[in-house]
């Protein structure tokens, strides 16, 4: 009996000990074999993520200054924990951010897009894409652009072909650019918010709607109905969110597609088929995107912070097994 119950409290002390350190590693949300922690918090109204091959990662921002007051994009080093502004001049509306590895747009390879709507000074709104040299130097690209035309970039991603895609919810419509002034691919009644792009470069939209919707690479619709029900709620200016995306990088992620709605993460492969892999999602979450580490990372607005969310290593898992066994092993022979 006395050996028994040794046993069972260092098993039991164990188990105590170990779900502690995995609360507090993974707080709230919680997703099925990787740890969360906050890789960033206090970073003003995050929105877009985009990292380049270095890990360093770069965030758009929501502007809920008092117009037009200027805001700037961030810059996290790798491995998180505090941010700095990004560029020597600020913007109007910095959400929509992309790393230009190539230089395809920019012509500087390492330079950061930045897009975001303008004022027309007759109270609309005007599109804008500009370039944050490696230097913080910031140059114009394309813009101000005005309806009918494009008006706003929300998200942007470049395809495999080096095309440069963009969403604008403003006018429901996804743009395209080879290096030229973009032009409209194709138009989503369902407002596309989001977007992401597969290996087969089929376009993934996350619309307004809860909905995510594929299309061929020429703007034609492919599947109408991949998935439905994804809503997001609101960020802090009331604007409704769309269905944050991005694909496996491969590994223990493999090549699906992940995505964000109704507090959970959720898992689709190639058809549309879905697995709850995260639940205890809170506030307005902007986007995902995978860093060179493996890590995949989300943005939450409302919240002022980014998660980080890594797969445990299997070994590391078969370690700590072991060594749980090896002390139950040494107390029960110190109990004969």
């Amino acid at each position: 009996m006395k050996r028994g119950t040794g046993t069972g409290l260092i098993v039991g002390g164990l188990t105590a000990c170990l779900t502690v350190m995995v609360d507090r590693a993974i707080a709230s949300p919680i997703v099925a074999g990787c740890t969360v922690q906050e890789y960033v918090t206090g970073i003003p109204d995050p929105m877009m993520l985009s990292f380049d091959s270095a890990g360093v990662l770069y965030v758009g921002r929501q502007n809920t200054e008092a117009l037009p007051n200027p805001s700037f994009p961030f810059r996290i080093a790798p491995g998180g924990g505090s941010f700095t502004p990004f560029g020597i001049s600020g913007f109007r509306d910095p959400d929509a951010i992309l790393v230009d590895t190539t230089g395809a747009i920019s012509g500087t390879p390492g330079s950061v897009l930045v897009g975001g709507g303008e004022p027309d000074g007759l109270g609309g709104e005007g599109g804008r894409l500009a370039a944050v040299l490696p230097n913080q130097n910031v140059i114009p690209i394309f813009g101000p652009s005005y309806a009918p035309s494009w008006t706003n970039p929300n998200d942007l991603i470049f395809d495999s072909a080096g095309r440069l895609l963009f969403t604008d919810p403003r006018i429901g419509e996804v743009y395209v650019s080879t290096g030229g002034d973009p032009t409209r691919l194709f138009s989503d009644t369902a407002i596309p918010f989001n977007i992401a792009v597969d290996q087969f470069d089929r376009i993934y939209t996350g619309d307004l709607d809860g909905g995510i919707r594929v299309w061929n690479p020429d703007g034609t619709l492919a599947n109408g109905s991949f998935a439905s029900g994804l809503f997001n709620g609101t960020n802090t200016q009331g604007t409704q969110a769309g269905v944050p995306m991005a694909f496996g990088p491969g590994g223990s992620w493999g090549h699906d597609l992940y995505a964000i709605g109704n507090g959970s993460l959720y898992r689709f492969d190639t058809v549309g088929n879905s697995t709850v892999m995260g639940t205890g999602f809170t506030g307005y979450p902007a986007d995902l995107a995978f860093g060179p580490d493996g890590s995949l990372y989300l943005s939450i607005q409302t919240e002022d912070r980014i998660l980080q969310i890594t797969p445990i290593p299997e070994p590391a898992c078969g370690m700590l097994v072991a060594t749980v066994i090896a002390v139950i092993n040494r107390r029960q022979r110190y109990a004969h």
